[in-house]
C-alpha cells in the first residue's frame, strides 16, 4: 500500500475505531494510535459482518443503595448471583445478604456516595455462543482480573445473545482511570480485554 492510503486509513481509523472525550482538546494524548495495518484488519471484520465480542461498561454504583438495585435488576431473572468463590446465591434474601457484606466487610461502603463504588459491565457475545462456556470464560477472567476486588455476576441466556453481567466493586481505586490500582473496567481495560474481536 502506499503511504497515502496508510494515512488516509489512520485517519478515517481514528474517527471509527478510537474514541476520545468529547470536548478534549487533545483527544489522542496518552491513547496509542494502532497502525494502518490494525485498521485493516478492522476494516475487513466490519465488511465481513464478522461476529464480534461487545463489552461494556454500563455504568456505576454510587452507594450501595443505587447497587443493590443493579443487583437486583441483574438477577430479575431469578438464576442467582454467583460470588467470586463461584458461590452461586439465590433469591431476595441471598441477595440482600450479599449487599450487607458488600457494605460492612472490606472497605465499607455507605447507602450513598459522591463517588463510584462499583462498576457495572455486560459482556455480550453473537446468538448461538454456547451461554455456559461464556459464563466460564467471563468468571476466569475475572477470578484473574479482579483477584482483589469483591464481584458477582448474572448470566442472561434468555435472549438470542448470551450475555454475562459482572458488578465489581471499586475499592482502592481513586478517580479513573483507576489511580495506582488499574482494574479492567473502563477504556484501558476494554481495550486489553474486550472491544472488537472476532469470535
Amino acid at each position: 500500500m502506499t503511504r497515502a492510503a496508510d494515512a488516509e486509513l489512520q485517519k478515517w481509523g481514528r474517527m471509527l475505531f478510537t474514541r476520545a472525550k468529547p470536548g478534549s482538546r487533545h483527544p489522542n494524548r496518552g491513547m496509542r494510535i494502532p497502525t494502518s495495518d490494525v485498521f485493516r484488519r478492522e476494516v475487513r471484520l466490519v465488511v465481513r459482518r464478522a461476529p464480534q465480542v461487545m463489552v461494556k461498561v454500563t455504568g456505576g454504583g454510587r452507594g450501595m443503595a443505587v447497587i443493590r438495585a443493579h443487583m437486583n435488576y441483574i438477577d430479575r431473572e431469578g438464576n442467582g448471583l454467583i460470588d467470586q468463590d463461584g458461590e452461586r446465591h439465590q433469591g431476595r434474601e441471598a441477595r440482600r445478604e450479599i449487599a450487607r457484606q458488600w457494605a460492612r466487610e472490606g472497605t465499607p461502603i455507605p447507602e450513598w456516595s459522591d463517588r463510584r463504588e462499583a462498576f457495572n459491565i455486560m459482556w455480550s457475545m453473537p446468538a448461538g455462543t454456547d451461554s455456559k462456556k461464556l459464563l466460564g470464560a467471563v468468571q476466569a477472567l475475572a477470578a484473574r482480573q479482579f483477584a482483589d476486588h469483591k464481584y458477582v455476576m448474572a448470566l442472561h441466556a434468555h435472549q438470542a445473545n448470551p450475555h454475562v453481567h459482572p458488578v465489581g466493586d471499586a475499592a482502592g481505586c481513586t478517580k479513573p482511570p483507576f489511580g495506582s490500582k488499574e482494574l479492567p473496567f473502563g477504556r484501558r481495560g476494554y481495550q486489553r480485554f474486550g472491544g472488537r474481536r472476532e469470535v
